[in-house]
């Protein structure tokens, strides 16, 4: 089997924090909004290092009152290939590494949730390639200049 380009070197939580909500009803476990926030860095530019964050936020849908909600924040350390074309390593370590850490953060909520009041919560999958372009997009919109604010005229008194 062909190995990956990017490699996990080492898959950090530095925060989970899952709440059952006491009154909720089970048959809602699954009706929750996951919103994810991925943050890719390069350490070194010339090096093929990488650290990838991912926060993810477990809300309870519109007028839903779900089972669990929390927020799970983990880090990753990832290796690229040095075979693997430059202009593509961000794009690989912010797609594959937030996809590599989503799972272990979705078998971590599985984990913990199975030993609660309510059956156990899987997340659902998102799709960071999806992420990875609409912020891409965003980035390459030209940011609007500020239109400097000039000073009023004062009024002139109404004529007679």
């Amino acid at each position: 089997m062909k190995l990956s380009p990017l490699q996990p070197k080492g898959i950090y939580f530095t925060r989970v924090d899952l709440t059952a909500i006491p009154d909720a009803e089970s048959s809602d476990v699954g009706k929750i909004n996951v919103e994810a926030d991925v943050s890719c860095i390069q350490p070194d530019q010339s090096a093929t290092d990488w650290f990838v964050l991912l926060k993810l936020r477990i809300v309870s849908l519109e007028n839903v009152k779900a089972p669990y909600v929390g927020l799970i924040e983990l880090c990753g350390s990832f290796s690229i290939n040095s075979s693997w074309p430059k202009e593509g390593a961000r794009r690989l370590a912010y797609i594959n590494g937030a996809g590599i850490l989503y799972t272990a953060a979705r078998e971590m909520v599985s984990n913990i949730t199975a030993r609660g009041f309510y059956e156990s919560l899987t997340l659902p999958g998102l799709s960071f390639f999806d992420m990875f372009k609409e912020e891409e997009e965003n980035a390459a919109q030209p940011s609007l200049p500020l239109e400097e604010e000039k000073p009023k005229a004062p009024k002139e008194p109404a004529q007679p």
